[in-house]
């Protein structure tokens, strides 16, 4: 992960307190061609998306963990939060 520091005056800093995982999530649509997930067939979040294979709908999300090192990198309440620019999944139909 990379954030820029600006109050440790370090740009583009690779800091160790944060922890970055995607999550997936699996549903079957509520009706055949729907992009609506029937609530039903929602599978628990899983960090191997091979583990949703044959589901229709399939979305994701970015979790961070901010506590890894905080007597280093002290994120206050004003402090810059990492973020994500983009996500590439390759799959296979």
């Amino acid at each position: 992960m990379k954030v820029d520091a600006v109050e440790f005056s370090l740009p583009d800093a690779v800091t160790s307190n944060a922890k970055v995982s995607v999550r997936f999530q699996g549903a079957h649509p509520v009706r055949a061609g729907s992009r609506v997930p029937d609530g039903a067939t929602l599978t628990p979040w899983v960090d191997d998306l091979t583990l949703l294979s044959g589901f229709a709908l399939v979305r994701f999300r970015v979790v961070f963990d901010l506590g890894q090192d905080v007597e280093t990198w002290p994120f206050g309440v004003d402090s810059y939060r990492p973020r994500v620019d983009w996500v590439r999944l390759r799959s296979r139909y």
